[in-house]
């Protein structure tokens, strides 16, 4: 595991720092194999005040402290349903204490570095979903979540009050394969297909578009444009036949019942993005 790349720029380069960073590797975390702190599948890493290195591994699922060296210190919490357990952590910190998510049992885990369990708080309908929570400005916990509608970010104290939420608007047609499994219905996206991206930033504004639209636009309820970020122009990148069929049979086999919702082309150009004006 790489760790802590940092962006370096002299004062009088402001301007060049906001379009050409540098990536300054700082060390390589790679723990004995069979070793108490190795990795099986690292997904996230956090820095203390001090220094030091909070993993989440998703595999084990773990969350693991390491020094400022990466040295392994200590495991925080366990896999379980418990207080200082979890089946599916994604944590974030507030200072040095850990708000764990665990999208699984839909719940905060409150706890400190030395692995103490301060407080839990259920978060409804989080789901196992696709990101860490995050510590706005205002000191409220944002975590994504679904409602009946979509995805939604709901905000909280830190002692577990629901405070309000955004609505994410749906700005991207389905582009889903649906079968039958489990005696219900599942579905995964077609690859290459449009979806709707979004994140939420500290200042409480949020980024959301549609990949196929070649858009962002930021939002501070869901409901207003604060600002419109897009290209004028953009063609799709012809996706050779070989990699299509690679990526969509491993996904399909077994599932011969499948209905396809998609657009005409969906599998045949990926949006093309680059770095530049617009």
């Amino acid at each position: 595991m790489a760790v802590a790349p940092a962006l370096l720029a002299a004062p009088h380069q402001a301007n060049a720092q906001l379009s050409q960073p540098k990536i300054v590797l700082e060390f390589t975390m790679q723990p004995t194999e069979g070793s108490p702190g190795e990795f099986a599948n690292p997904t996230g890493i956090l820095r203390t005040t001090d220094g030091r290195l909070v993993v989440t591994d998703r595999d084990a699922p773990t969350v693991r402290l390491y020094d400022r060296t990466g040295r392994f210190i200590r495991n925080i919490g366990r896999p379980g349903a418990g207080p200082g357990e979890y089946r599916q952590p994604m944590p974030t910190l507030f200072h040095d204490t850990l708000m764990i998510h665990d999208g699984k049992l839909n719940r905060i885990d409150v706890m400190t570095l030395d692995g103490k369990s301060v407080r839990t708080f259920a978060v409804p309908y989080s789901g196992s979903c696709c990101q860490p929570p995050l510590m706005a400005a205002s000191g409220h916990l944002v975590v994504q979540g679904f409602n009946g509608r979509g995805s939604v970010f709901r905000r909280y104290t830190l002692l577990g009050k629901a405070v309000d939420s955004i609505i994410v608007p749906d700005v991207a047609a389905k582009g889903e394969w649906t079968f039958a499994s489990g005696g219900g219905q599942a579905s995964y996206r077609i690859p290459y297909a449009a979806f709707t991206a979004r994140t939420m930033l500290r200042d409480g504004t949020m980024f959301y578009g549609n990949s196929r639209e070649y858009q962002l636009i930021v939002t501070r309820t869901g409901r207003d444009t604060v600002r419109l970020i897009a290209r004028r122009t953009g063609t799709g990148t012809p996706i050779r036949p070989a990699l299509r069929d690679s990526t969509s049979t491993p996904t399909l086999a077994g599932h011969w019942e499948v209905s396809t919702h998609r657009s005409p082309g969906a599998l045949r150009t990926s949006p093309s993005w680059v770095i530049g004006s617009g």
